[in-house]
C-alpha cells in the first residue's frame, strides 16, 4: 500500500479511536499504525505529466496537458529524467519494483523498465487494452542486476493511442528487514576478507539462508532488501598514518551531504573510505549516512531539509530525521559556483549573497536537529583548463550551456563558507588550496574536470582523516 493512503488511513481510524473510552483498544490500535509503516514501499519516482515524455518510434508524437500524456502512433514514450536507485546511489540485483499509470485509449498499452547500460535489458508488462474510461495499470518486476545512476530508465510502452495520467515507481521492500554485509566496504592491497551477509529483521538476525549470494552481492526475495559490499584496491599505508591517531570513545553517526562528489560512486567513494578507516582502529563505533545528491547546492538542500524537494530525488530524504546525527560533513559548491553563458559567464548561478544565506540557513536546521559537531569542506579545485576547453566548445556550437571551475567564483565561495564557519562556530576543511597546489590535480579528477576519480577520493578522504587526527573532540 502506498504511504501516504496508509498514513491518511491510519489518521482516520486513529481519529475514531480516540472517541472510544476503552484505552485497549487504542493501545491496539496505535500498535497498529506503527506496525503498518515498517511495510511502506519507498516511492522512488512520480510524474504528473505536466511536461511529456520523449517520443521514440518514427511513427509516434508525444504531448502533454492538465497533467495528461497523449501518445499517438505506433510507438511509446521514454523518461530518460528517471534514473533508477533506491536510497542510495543505484538499485541492486533483486530490488523489487512496482510501476504503474492511469490510462484511457482505443488502443492497447504496456508499461515497464528499461535499463540502458551497459546493455538493454528489458522489463516489460502484459499488453493491456484500454478503454474510454481510466483505469490503472499496475506491473511489477525484480531487477537482475544492479541499475546505477547512469542509467535505468521508466518506459511506457503504446501499442495504439492512449492517455496517460499519475504515473508512479515504487521500491517493493518490506522496512522491517535489512542485509548486513561484513565488511560492507575494504580498502586493502592484498586479499579482501571475505563478506559475510546476513539478513536482520528490525535489528535481530533472521533466516539467511533464503538470501540469494552472488560475489559480493545478496538480496531476499521475500522481503526485498538487498546489499552490495565493494573492494578498493590501494596501499592503505597513508590511511592507516591518520586514522590510527584517532581515538573514539563512543559510537559516531556521521553524516554527509553534498553534491554528485558525494554521491558517485556511492558505497565506495570518499565518505566511505572515511568510515572504513575510522573503524578499522575503532571497531564497530562509525555509522555512515550519506545523503549527497548530484546537482545540489546548498539552497536546493535547505528545500530539502525543509520538505520542498522536487525532481527525481526529491524522495530521497524520506527517512533523514528519523537518525540522529553526532558529525556532520557538508561538501558542496560546485553547482553554487557555476556560471551560464546566458549571463556571459559575469557571475556564478548561484551569487555570494544567496550563498551566504543559503549556508546560514542550513547550518540552523543542523543545530535544530541536534548535530553535535558541523565540518564544511572546501569545494575542490577543478581542471580549468578542461573546464573552459568544454565551455567553448557549447558556444561554438551556439548552445545554451553551464561553465564550472572558474576558480575566482570557487574562491569567493569558499571564503563565505569559511568566514560563516568562524562567525558561528562550525568547522572547515580547506582542501582548495592543497589540491590546487598539487602538480597531479589533473590526475584527482576525472575527463570533465570537475568529478572526483579514484585517487581524487582517496585524497578527500585523506585530507578528511588528517583534520579529524588534529582536531579530536
Amino acid at each position: 500500500m502506498d504511504t501516504r493512503v496508509m498514513l491518511e488511513a491510519d489518521y482516520l481510524i486513529f481519529n475514531k479511536v480516540v472517541e472510544i473510552e476503552n484505552m485497549k483498544k487504542i493501545i491496539f490500535i496505535l500498535s497498529v499504525l506503527v506496525t503498518s509503516l515498517l511495510y511502506a514501499d519507498f516511492v522512488m519516482f512520480e510524474d504528473n505529466f505536466a511536461k511529456p515524455w520523449t517520443a521514440m518510434g518514427k511513427k509516434c508524437t508525444v504531448s502533454a496537458k492538465g497533467n495528461i500524456m497523449k501518445v499517438s502512433g505506433d510507438g511509446w514514450a521514454s523518461s530518460r529524467r528517471l534514473r533508477i536507485f533506491s536510497a542510495g546511489g543505484s538499485s541492486l540485483a533483486g530490488t523489487k519494483l512496482r510501476m504503474s499509470v492511469e490510462a484511457r485509449g482505443s488502443g492497447k498499452a504496456r508499461i515497464g523498465v528499461v535499463d540502458y547500460t551497459p546493455k538493454h535489458r528489458y522489463y516489460w508488462g502484459k499488453d493491456v487494452q484500454l478503454g474510454s474510461e481510466f483505469k490503472k495499470i499496475v506491473f511489477e518486476t525484480t531487477l537482475t542486476r544492479e541499475v546505477g545512476l547512469g542509467g535505468g530508465v521508466a518506459a511506457i510502452r503504446i501499442n495504439g493511442d492512449g492517455e496517460f495520467r499519475n504515473m508512479e515507481l515504487v521500491n517493493i521492500i518490506d522496512t522491517s528487514y535489512k542485509i548486513s554485509a561484513e565488511p560492507a566496504y575494504q580498502y586493502c592491497s592484498g586479499k579482501p576478507e571475505p563478506v559475510k551477509f546476513t539478513l536482520l529483521k528490525d535489528g535481530t538476525p533472521a533466516d539467511s539462508s533464503r538470501l540469494v549470494i552472488k560475489g559480493n552481492e545478496a538480496y531476499d526475495p521475500v522481503s526485498g532488501a538487498a546489499a552490495k559490499a565493494w573492494v578498493e584496491n590501494g596501499d592503505p599505508a597513508r590511511f592507516d598514518a591518520a586514522a590510527k591517531k584517532i581515538k573514539l570513545d563512543k559510537k559516531l553517526n556521521i553524516l554527509y551531504l553534498g553534491d554528485s562528489l558525494t554521491h558517485f560512486n556511492f558505497g565506495h567513494n570518499h565518505a566511505d573510505r572515511v568510515k572504513y578507516f575510522l573503524n578499522k582502529y575503532n571497531p564497530g563505533k562509525v555509522e555512515l549516512f550519506n545523503y549527497a545528491i548530484r546537482g545540489d547546492e546548498v539552497a536546493t538542500l535547505v528545500k530539502r531539509l525543509q520538505g520542498n524537494a522536487k525532481g527525481e530525488f526529491k524522495h530521497r530524504f524520506h527517512d533523514f530525521y528519523k537518525n540522529k546525527y553526532d558529525v556532520a560533513f557538508i561538501f558542496l559548491g560546485q553547482n553554487d559556483t557555476k556560471t551560464s553563458s546566458r549571463n556571459n559567464y559575469k557571475f556564478p548561478v548561484i551569487k555570494p549573497a544567496r550563498q551566504k544565506i543559503a549556508q546560514s540557513d542550513l547550518m540552523k536546521i543542523l543545530r535544530k536537529h541536534g548535530v553535535k559537531r558541523i565540518i564544511f569542506i572546501s569545494s575542490v579545485s577543478a581542471n580549468e583548463e578542461i573546464c573552459g576547453k568544454y565551455a567553448a566548445q557549447a558556444k561554438a556550437a551556439g548552445r545554451s550551456h553551464s561553465y564550472f571551475g572558474i576558480p575566482a567564483f570557487m574562491e569567493e565561495y569558499n571564503r563565505v563558507t569559511q568566514e560563516l564557519c568562524k562567525n558561528n562556530g562550525m568547522e572547515y576543511i580547506d582542501i582548495y588550496t592543497t589540491m590546487k597546489a598539487r602538480p597531479d590535480k589533473a590526475s584527482l579528477l576525472l575527463g570533465d574536470g570537475v568529478h572526483l576519480s579514484g585517487k581524487g577520493h582517496d585524497f578527500v578522504a585523506l585530507e578528511t582523516l588528517k583534520y579529524l587526527a588534529a582536531h579530536q573532540k
